[in-house]
């Protein structure tokens, strides 16, 4: 971009910005979600028409506000049937802030949204924590009246995942909070008994209907390294009375359970949120028993992301930008020390996984997986 053209979008943004109503419509986008993401995995979205409500926003002046909010480069738009979905676009949140550092006499900082090469997994891991700590304490992928009245229930979400209404049904309400990129209970055949863990418990969706299936004589432990989902998790399972679930704060590189002690494990989209998959699978290995196994549903990436996706933080959040290759999957799952290894992609996905960051066509790379392995018997 050359000078004079950043200093006309510079411009353009400080008179967008000067209008109380649109800074306030901002502010709202801004708390749905991450900028550059929708506020839900089926690409939902902050509809138009339920934006202005509490803002003192005339319907017959929404659309102008959004206008020149999109006119500026600070949203973008499209339409969904009668529907018109809008959404923050990141950068030029961050050339503003970097403007206004250099005013001030202080360096660039990219923030949130950009990943520097040598960022550090402890930064990436911070940034998951806080954005699922603001799910946790908003109850949904996004805050209430955000997505819109066309917004899939996280029934519905969890139907799409392939959950059965019987498996919804034996989760407490607050449980199933619509996130996830498919089922991974129907590929972990659990029987009575077993022990399973559940890597990134969230609210407990996955390990209530799973107490139900290994029975009383059964146990199921939920590990989330987020304080405020395992709270949400503990209070949901007060509401059941379950003996056999119990929740661990910890990072799933460094689980809180003990050698051998684990028959199954089971994940829904967790592990590509971790910026070192292989201390993920060394530690499920260990806590494995000999002949145990893994059953878990997440995204891998059928052609490299490009390079800024990649280092997109709120990528990371939402389960796309650390997804691995199969073939590099396949490769940690052996070397590691699993046998059986297989990795089955969900071609159908591909259209889901293009909702979930609006513009960027992420389904040109990304797809949902089925994987499994086992720990070989001793």
């Amino acid at each position: 971009m050359s000078n004079s053209r950043n200093k006309h979008q510079i411009t353009l943004q400080f008179k967008a910005l000067a209008n109380p109503h649109r800074l306030a419509l901002l502010q709202r986008l801004t708390a749905c979600c991450p900028p550059g993401t929708v506020c839900d995995v089926q690409g939902a979205g902050a509809y138009v028409g339920e934006l202005g409500q509490g803002l003192g926003i005339a319907p017959s002046t929404l659309s102008h506000h959004l206008k020149e909010l999109a006119t500026a480069g600070l949203i973008n738009t499209r339409r969904q049937g009668k529907n018109v979905q809008c959404w923050v676009e990141p950068q030029p949140l961050v050339e503003l802030a970097d403007l206004f550092r250099s005013l001030a006499g202080q360096p660039p900082n990219r923030g949130e949204t950009a990943m520097p090469h040598d960022a550090d997994n402890e930064q990436t891991r911070d940034f998951v924590r806080q954005k699922y700590a603001e799910v946790a304490q908003g109850g949904l992928g996004c805050l209430p009246g955000c997505c819109g009245a066309a917004a899939p229930s996280p029934q519905a979400m969890a139907s799409l995942l392939g959950y059965s209404p019987e498996e919804m049904a034996a989760a407490p309400e607050g449980a199933n909070l619509g996130l996830g990129c498919g089922n991974p209970q129907a590929m972990a055949s659990l029987r009575p008994g077993e022990v399973v863990l559940d890597l990134g418990a969230g609210a407990g969706f996955d390990c209530f209907i799973a107490a139900r299936q290994v029975g009383p004589a059964g146990r199921v432990i939920g590990v989330d390294m987020t304080p405020e989902m395992v709270a949400k998790a503990r209070a949901n399972a007060r509401q059941v009375e379950l003996a056999n679930v119990e929740f661990r704060l910890g990072e799933i590189e460094h689980l809180p359970v003990a050698d051998a002690s684990v028959d199954v494990i089971l994940s829904n989209c967790v592990v590509n949120l971790s910026p070192d998959k292989s201390a993920v699978y060394a530690e499920a290995l260990r806590v494995l028993r000999p002949g145990g196994r893994l059953a878990i549903s997440d995204v891998v990436a059928l052609e490299a992301l490009p390079e800024d996706l990649q280092r997109d933080l709120a990528l990371w959040a939402g389960c796309a930008a650390g997804a691995l290759a199969v073939d590099a999957l396949v490769d940690i799952l052996s070397k590691t020390g699993f046998g059986e290894v297989k990795v089955e992609v969900d071609q159908a996905s591909r259209e889901m996984i293009n909702h979930w960051a609006p513009g960027k066509e992420l389904g040109r790379w990304l797809a949902s997986a089925r994987i499994t392995a086992l720990k070989p018997a001793a």
